[in-house]
């Protein structure tokens, strides 16, 4: 069924790489954007694209569905599952801790949201090449997904070019850091100056350092 192709090639194809390449980009910028708030829209749409998709299958074909497990419809309801997980866990994240200070199991809890989402990533995009195998006939699906594939690898690693650079950019030089005129007692405080001592950059020290926010004024932390 063709809506069923368009529906998930959009939500997983595009939504998702879009709210990677969006969350990943602006959150090393100076930017009003509110990068989480681009990234939860894009996956909420994609996460409604595919739910909407597979519930209209299971309208249309009713029990038969489940008379033909394979592979594509397990992984299917495994994304489904996961995906509604993962969009639960994001929007409590969101709503629930906005300041990273709040709670000290924000990072635990963002690591494995994480997580879900590269297993989403790498289970979506294999479900897509296997129904366009079973279903597609290699017809049209395969001209227009597999060179699109070809661009998402592209896209993908020049974000990861320009995000290497950006960290070579904040580097600090050694000779850049001074020692504290009154050293702090907190455990976190002693953290982050160990990190700077070290020539950590910016990117390496938040996430290291998650809910410490610092700056340098002059031979000051």
């Amino acid at each position: 069924m063709d809506y069923h192709g368009v529906l998930l090639a959009t939500a997983w194809a595009l939504f998702l790489d879009l709210g990677i390449l969006f969350i990943r980009i602006f959150k090393t910028e100076k930017t009003r954007i509110h990068y989480h708030a681009m990234h939860g829209t894009v996956m909420t749409l994609a996460w409604l694209f595919s739910t909407t998709a597979i519930f209209i299958m299971i309208s249309d074909a009713g029990f038969v569905l489940f008379d033909e497990w394979n592979n594509h419809v397990v992984i299917g309801f495994v994304v489904l599952a996961l995906s509604t997980l993962s969009f639960l866990g994001g929007l409590f994240l969101f709503i629930k801790f906005k300041d990273p200070r709040s709670n000290p199991s924000i990072h635990q809890m963002k690591k494995l949201h994480k997580f879900g989402g590269y297993t989403i990533y790498v289970l979506t995009k294999l479900n897509l090449i296997i129904g366009i195998t079973n279903y597609g006939d290699d017809g049209p699906w395969a001209e227009i997904v597999y060179p699109y594939f070809v661009l998402l690898i592209i896209a993908h690693t020049c974000t990861q070019i320009y995000l290497a650079k950006k960290e070579k950019d904040f580097k600090l030089g050694k000779s850049d850091i001074q020692q504290q005129q009154q050293p702090s007692e907190l455990p976190r405080h002693r953290s982050l100056m160990k990190l700077l001592r070290e020539g950590k950059n910016r990117v390496q020290i938040q996430r290291e350092l998650p809910e410490v926010k610092w700056i340098i004024f002059g031979n000051k932390v």
